[in-house]
């Protein structure tokens, strides 16, 4: 079989340059195989990565930018991660702490909210470095810093609306105290919700610290549903007012700063005065249902009757019959403890005989007479504080309320 080599490549020829190269390379590799060998480096290609770092694969993460000069990598210590979203913390549990009139009236449960959280936090981090006591205290330091802060925005702001209202009334020195005594009480919460989990099992597993959370904010949440706030928070042996003295302050403000007087300008002297003293028996009642201690009640009830008297131009302190009804209202309702006894006795009274016959048309196409009215208020009063508590009947108490047949809307 004979093979023609049909293109002009010749492989038994080879370059002599090339095999003289070759030979000369194996004599230099044979000569130096018993020689010391050197590691040498040569930079083939200058700034490898240039100033920027990015992958070109599709999809993939990347670094597109300058790299980060040497040794400005920060190092992360997973033992130190604690875990906890302090970004969210400041942002919804110590952020923006504000008490004012308009919110003063649910105070405990916003002092629960942050005070479970700040409890929880600790409680989480006391586990996690648990003999590690310089990285604990730096957590505790910044846990602390954000508690400081939640508190300082809460007496603040609670002093220079709930506060300012006392002191307008007459009371010198009110809103510094009270402020005072809410950053005290605050303190004392968070030490009795600390003692309280001592015995509850999801405070004694590593669990979550939003779990830790819930579960201490429902407890507190039950507490002051059932009215069985311990000795550590209502602090009634104490001279200093309570977290329950200070919400009960603030639901007294809330009431007088939507206090609407529309609908006395209309009436007689006689019933005007009656009118006014049913509010201040509206909101004795209400005081009665919060657990408020004697000294915060004196000074609330002392402070409405002023603030009455004050936004009626005075009214109430002359010897008009608008001044005598009001004061004779609240005798009887100091002597038989009966609102709608003290109204009865009044209005026959100062009203005269058309407080019970005369038959009124108040809308909706009701007709009934002035007594018959104040009856049915008293029950739809009572009736919505028994079950729904304080806070529900503040529109009553400032006459915003419109009434229904069982229910202030």
């Amino acid at each position: 079989m004979n093979i023609k080599i049909t293109s002009e490549f010749s492989p038994r020829q080879v370059a002599p340059a090339i095999l003289k190269q070759a030979a000369k390379e194996t004599k230099v590799s044979c000569e130096s195989k018993n020689a010391a060998k050197l590691d040498t480096f040569e930079k083939s290609i200058d700034d490898v990565f240039a100033d920027t770092m990015r992958s070109e694969s599709t999809g993939e993460l990347y670094l597109d930018g300058p790299l980060p000069a040497s040794g400005t990598l920060e190092y992360f210590d997973p033992i130190e991660h604690d875990g906890i979203d302090w970004e969210r913390l400041e942002k919804e549990f110590f952020g923006n702490r504000q008490i004012t009139i308009d919110n003063a009236d649910s105070l405990m449960g916003n002092v629960d909210h942050m005070a479970s959280m700040c409890v929880a936090v600790k409680n989480t981090l006391e586990q996690k470095f648990a003999g590690q006591e310089d990285v604990l205290s730096v957590k505790m330091e910044r846990l602390n810093s954000l508690l400081d802060k939640a508190k300082r925005q809460m007496t603040s702001s609670y002093r220079n609306t709930v506060g300012h209202f006392y002191e307008s009334m007459g009371n010198k020195g009110a809103a510094s105290a009270m402020s005072s005594d809410l950053s005290d009480a605050i303190d004392r919460r968070i030490a009795e919700m600390e003692e309280t989990t001592k015995s509850m099992e999801s405070f004694e597993n590593e669990t979550s610290y939003t779990y830790k959370q819930l579960v201490i904010e429902v407890w507190a949440f039950n507490q002051r549903e059932n009215g069985n706030l311990s000795k550590a928070a209502s602090d009634k042996d104490s001279e200093h007012y309570s977290l329950e003295d200070l919400e009960a302050a603030g639901m007294a403000a809330k009431a007088a700063a939507n206090m609407s007087f529309a609908n006395l300008r209309q009436m007689s002297d006689g019933e005007l005065g009656i009118s006014l003293a049913f509010r201040y028996m509206k909101m004795d009642c209400l005081l009665g249902h919060t657990g408020v201690s004697k000294d915060m009640s004196d000074m609330i009830l002392k402070s409405f009757g002023t603030f009455l008297n004050k936004y009626t131009g005075n009214i109430l302190s002359g010897n008009g019959a608008a001044a005598k009804a009001y004061e004779y209202t609240l005798k009887q309702y100091d002597f038989t403890g009966n609102m709608k006894e003290a109204i009865t006795q009044s209005g026959r009274k100062y009203a005269g005989d058309g407080f019970f016959s005369d038959f009124l048309d108040f809308g909706n196409d009701t007709a009934m007479s002035l007594a018959t009215r104040y009856n049915l208020d008293i029950d739809q009063f009572m009736s919505v504080l028994a079950v729904r508590g304080p806070s529900a009947v503040l529109a009553s108490v400032s006459g915003t309320g419109r009434r229904g047949f069982s229910v202030y809307i």
